[in-house]
């Protein structure tokens, strides 16, 4: 009976990983989304304002 139940659980589990749905985010070249921030002397900045003027990189990096 135990073996039934695990076996079931495992399966149950199984199935649930397989039918989440993930979020294909984005691929390299594609156009990021528009996003507002704060400036330090607190104008808001957004990426559509900056695109319609400039070329944008954006730079993306973690500090510990």
């Amino acid at each position: 009976m135990r073996r039934v139940l695990v076996g079931m659980a495992a399966l149950l589990l199984a199935m649930a990983i397989a039918s989440a749905q993930r979020d294909a985010g984005l691929t390299e070249g594609d156009l990021a989304p528009d996003f507002a921030l704060e400036a330090t002397d607190g104008r808001t900045i957004r990426l559509s304002d900056l695109t319609r003027r400039h070329v944008v990189i954006l730079v993306f990096w973690h500090r510990t």
